[in-house]
């Protein structure tokens, strides 16, 4: 059937309500100034919901070639329960260069859940990879609050079941890879100190506490000691950090200088600054190391006392408490830890203006529960090869879960953190944070401090309070909800004069499926909008203007490159962590001897080898694209699909560039003068980190950086394929410092310290492009992979290298909270390690402890 698109209204997210403090008016009282901020607070936990995403994995590493399968919980920020925002989510592979080199688009159920697996082909170079999740209304909010893991990805094993060498590419400077991610603000120094007074700053007269954090050039943290000194040299206190870099002490702020005084790892001192000390405004001091209150006291200098103060408690985007407030002398608040959120809570003290006085984030245990956890027993007696496991769960009735079984010997990593930590915690701090199920062990002072250190020094403002009182915006473009699939885009003229309002505009959506179609037309901006049914797979696309005699003066853009900056990752996210000790106990150890079986691959008897002459067909037109590139792909440490870069350029609504004007552009690494290189007789300047180029077309040689022209010189011109002149004519580029790589296709005894570059053109008619119709394709929703597993009850053993036993994405409980699992073993795992991890309707968090 085929269905009409609909005619979207632009939604607008946000409706912004400015605040009368703003532009306050006269004869407001400052009860009713503090009113009005605590009233926009509470209005902005409903308009400005936040999302959260946590993504459960099969294994903790992979090897090249592997799929990665995943469950995805898609949460409401302040209470956990699944979403009723978006229905589109978005998961990311990236690279440690930060490229995105797979994507997938992903349906979000009624209970905010949806899984899918990523496959780990035409991937250039094992190394540590990024897994990031998110909807496209998270993204108004920065890179910060999506879902972030960081995978080592193995080179593939030398042969099959061979996972004992786990090996990572390293690179030297010399063949590093360009870096996209965002710029470093970490110091490099040896010895690097970041100050973080309690509530914001230091203020002179009052007293207060300071934390900091120590690293090194790297960003790794660095466990040091050493003290603190005024301005004449005086110690006033020692000082030492804990594992984390981490400490803290307290200070009475004059308008002389502090320093704090380190040693280096080597007994070299440095000394560091502190912060500068303000002459006005109020301190923060919060206590709940001990007993069962939390209490703040909060001191002022004379300009703030006696003023009437607002504070408020926010808790995960929620307003949880507020009230108004005098500093005098003595002034403290108490809060009974009983009564207080779980999790990161959010303390802020504000005035009459909207100005933030002081603020800090502190952190509640959360006390475990039976409810919470996911408890497995084995009713299979022994482990054996190729033997049936049944598995029994308890856990909360009607409950769903992800599952995943390893073979413990071939996990790829250590496994920190679990859906709990993340969500109450992981998802609200800055940075990494080593060891995050640390702070939900034990509720005593130990850890009470240590997550107060965390607190203040990664504390990390998710909820920007001078945003949820409407003081100020997201000072950017908007990202829309997408309760469902959208096209959205906007239309530029190519004269001044050409008006961009109320444009028609046609689409047509094409494919194996079927057709869908519809009409809209632009609105006052020159946006427009089609409202889509649910579409599976790739669809070829065109869009239409609609506009007689005119329609070749507008380029047709496409928003849909919203993808968020692509983050530093921190030191610690990439390296090897400690493998898990297995937690599948059985009641009697492995046995060999129950179902010995010959693998029925050992079983068949060689055949003479046979020579066919006949030509590999392939039906699909990926397949044979990978088969005619796969040289190229072979040697490959950087890859360019040229046909999405030419679409991501149109997106924006900009004009095709030549090739390597685009290559320029594209790859920090590559000077040169551009337009030489598509004119076959003519030398060319590119070079690669300043090294000469060696040009491959289509598996030909071309020719070199301002040199050899062999293939123009000695071949007919005609049997020349035209190299790409712009980007939209070229379908692939591989680039490899493999020196090696060109050997085969041109060589020459002075030719030394190259690089080579793979061009791969469109064996068809280069895509149709004209003005005002756009070619190009939709992305619908991707359809998850079924796991399988062989079933050997049914069929003989054969070798079997599994690493992830057993993964089931969706196990759901019965009334009395209780379900079965079934899975067969490999043909040789002795140890298994679970994970299991949910998610109930009402936000409450399960997981096998």
């Amino acid at each position: 059937m085929i269905h009409k698109l609909l005619l979207l209204i632009p939604i607008f997210v946000f409706t912004y309500i400015h605040s009368h403090a703003q532009d306050k008016a006269k004869g407001l009282t400052t009860s009713d100034s503090l009113l009005i901020y605590t009233g926009h607070l509470m209005l902005s936990g409903k308009n400005l919901m936040q999302e959260k995403v946590y993504l459960h994995f099969d294994n903790t590493g992979y090897f090249l070639g592997e799929k990665i399968w995943f469950k995805a919980y898609v949460t409401r920020a302040y209470d956990c329960k699944p979403t009723d925002i978006s229905r589109v989510l978005y998961v990311e592979l990236v690279n440690p260069g930060g490229e995105v080199i797979k994507k997938r688009k992903l349906k979000i159920d009624d209970h905010g859940q949806t899984h899918g697996d990523i496959t780990l082909d035409s991937i250039y170079g094992s190394g540590f990879y990024e897994v990031r999740a998110y909807t496209r209304y998270m993204t108004n909010w920065g890179n910060s609050g999506i879902f972030s893991r960081v995978f080592p990805i193995f080179r593939k094993p030398d042969s099959p079941g061979n996972y004992n060498r786990k090996i990572i590419d390293s690179r030297n400077y010399r063949h590093r890879l360009p870096d996209y991610r965002e710029t470093s603000t970490q110091p490099t120094e040896k010895l690097n100190v970041s100050f973080y007074p309690e509530g914001g700053k230091l203020v002179k007269g009052l007293k207060s506490k300071v934390a900091f954090l120590v690293t090194d050039e790297n960003g790794k943290y660095i466990r040091t000691e050493g003290k603190v000194t005024d301005k004449d040299g005086n110690t006033l206190c020692h000082i030492q950090t804990d594992n984390e870099g981490r400490g803290a002490f307290d200070i009475l702020p004059d308008e002389s200088t502090f320093q704090l005084h380190l040693t280096e790892p080597n007994g070299h001192e440095q000394t560091f600054p502190l912060p500068q000390t303000e002459k006005e405004g109020c301190v923060m001091s919060l206590n709940g190391m001990a007993g069962d209150k939390v209490t703040v006291d909060l001191h002022g200098t004379e300009s703030i006392k006696n003023r009437l103060l607002g504070y408020s408690l926010i808790h995960y985007g929620k307003l949880f408490t507020c009230d108004t407030l005098t500093i005098r002398e003595g002034f403290q608040m108490k809060f009974h830890r009983d009564s207080l959120p779980e999790g990161v809570n959010q303390l802020t003290v504000f005035d009459s203006q909207g100005q933030i006085l002081s603020e800090r984030l502190f952190f509640i245990y959360p006390h475990p529960h039976e409810t919470d956890s996911i408890r497995i027993t084995t009713e299979t007696p022994s482990l054996s090869p190729y033997g049936l496991i049944k598995l029994r769960v308890q856990t909360q009735p009607h409950a769903s879960f992800s599952f995943s079984a390893m073979d413990a010997a071939t996990m790829g990593n250590g496994n920190q953190g679990h859906i709990k930590s993340y969500l109450l915690l992981s998802s609200e701090v800055k940075g990494y944070i080593r060891h995050p199920e640390y702070y939900f062990e034990s509720d005593d002072s130990i850890h009470r401090k240590a997550a107060d250190l965390l607190m203040m020094t990664q504390g990390w403002r998710r909820y920007d309070w001078k945003l949820m009182t409407y003081q100020k915006d997201f000072g950017k473009e908007i990202q829309p909800i997408e309760d469902k699939l959208y096209l959205f885009g906007r239309i530029k003229a190519l004269g001044k004069s050409l008006p961009t309002n109320h444009i028609p505009l046609k689409a047509v959506l094409y494919g194996n499926n079927g057709i869908q179609y519809g009409e809209t037309q632009t609105d006052s901006t020159g946006f427009y909008g089609f409202d889509l049914p649910d579409l599976y797979g790739e669809w070829n696309m065109h869009i239409t203007a609609e506009v007689e005699k005119k329609k070749r003066k507008y380029f047709i853009g496409i928003d849909r490159r919203f993808s968020p900056d692509k983050r530093q990752l921190s030191p610690y996210e990439c390296e090897a962590l400690p493998l898990p000790a297995p937690n599948l106990r059985f009641q009697a150890t492995y046995d060999s001897t129950i179902h010995v079986h010959v693998p029925i691959t050992k079983k068949l008897h060689a055949l003479p080898t046979v020579k066919v002459k006949a030509r590999r067909h392939y039906s699909e037109g990926a397949k044979a694209a990978w088969q005619s590139e796969k040289r190229g792909m072979y040697w490959a440490d950087i890859y360019y699909d040229c046909d999405k870069e030419t679409d991501d350029i149109l997106d924006k609504g900009k004009d095709i560039p030549g090739f390597d004007e685009w290559l320029l552009e594209r790859n920090p690494f590559i000077e040169g003068t551009p337009g030489w290189l598509a004119s076959p007789g003519d030398q060319s300047d590119l070079k690669y980190k300043n090294r000469n180029i060696v040009w491959i077309l289509n598996n030909m040689f071309y020719k070199t950086t301002n040199g050899d022209t062999t293939n123009t010189d000695t071949l007919n011109r005609s049997t020349i394929e035209p190299f790409p002149y712009f980007l939209n004519e070229a379908k692939s580029v591989y680039i490899t410092e493999n020196e090696e790589a060109s050997r085969s296709f041109y060589f020459h005894p002075d030719l030394r310290n190259h690089v080579t570059i793979f061009v791969y053109t469109h064996n068809t008619p280069k895509r149709k492009m004209e003005k005002g119709t756009r070619y190009t394709y939709f992305q619908g929703y991707n359809k998850p992979s079924i796991f399988e597993m062989n079933n050997y009850g049914e069929l003989p053993p054969m070798e079997d290298f599994r690493r992830t036993l057993y993964w089931a994405p969706n196990v759901k409980t019965d009334d009395n909270g209780t379900a079965t699992i079934e899975f067969y073993n490999n043909s040789n795992c002795k140890d298994i390690y679970i994970s299991a991890e949910g998610l109930t309707p009402d936000g409450k968090c399960i997981f096998a402890k």
